[in-house]
């Protein structure tokens, strides 16, 4: 994955958290993900366009991970957990990306962005939804 995809990543990660908890994306979330990351405005754009097509997909995502989730209720799971797999989900499902490299960026933004345990977590979540997607459509 090329280094601006990566950075792409943490702004959208960024920018859906912050529209969660403000609830609205302003110019002040933008300038704040190019001035942490370090990106251009181009980048900035692009993490803008993947956070919108992501929160789009939040209602039916959160379906996925009750249903994936047997010991923690949706409530439990962390705001920052839960955007780290909505972006997985939406590289599966829509971006048609690699499970395995779609997990493997989730680790790495659980380790950047959340709690040492956090990746595990992650990891467990996306592989029990694709499995279980999978066998809905083995049936």
């Amino acid at each position: 994955m090329a280094i601006s995809q990566l950075k792409i990543n943490e702004g959208s990660l960024i920018i859906i958290y912050s529209v969660e908890i403000g609830g609205e994306l302003t110019e002040e979330i933008i300038s704040l993900v190019m001035s942490t990351l370090s990106i251009s405005k181009k980048n900035s754009i692009l993490s803008r366009d993947l956070a919108m097509k992501v929160l789009d997909q939040v209602e039916m995502f959160d379906q996925m991970i009750e249903r994936a989730s047997d010991s923690y209720r949706l409530e439990r799971v962390s705001k920052v957990d839960k955007n780290i797999i909505y972006l997985a989900l939406f590289d599966i499902f829509e971006n048609k990306k690699p499970i395995g490299s779609s997990i493997h960026e989730a680790v790495r933004l659980s380790k950047k962005f959340s709690v040492p345990s956090a990746g595990r977590f992650v990891h467990a979540i996306i592989d029990a939804i694709c499995k279980d997607t999978a066998n809905a459509f083995a049936v």
